[in-house]
């Protein structure tokens, strides 16, 4: 149950991460470009591609960590048995 839990956290905490970056970069474009809104979309969606791909990174990242453990303790079996 805590595993779960902590995997809940973990997703709506990157969401928000990458959405408050969305936001915020795209009110920065927004005020640099004096409400151009073709220039706006282009950057928008650029950051919008770092964006994910950051959460793909750190999604990637958590993963590997929980493998890791998982080897750890299937390595700590062998040794006790």
């Amino acid at each position: 149950m805590g595993i779960e839990l902590n995997i809940l956290y973990i997703t709506i905490y990157t969401f928000a991460f990458v959405l408050a970056v969305y936001t915020a970069t795209a009110i920065f474009w927004l005020r640099l470009y004096h409400g151009n809104l073709r220039i706006l979309l282009i950057n928008v969606s650029l950051t919008h591609c770092v964006a994910l791909s950051l959460a793909m990174v750190s999604e990637a990242f958590r993963i590997i960590r929980f493998d890791w453990s998982g080897l750890r303790m299937i390595n700590n079996l062998n040794m006790i048995l």
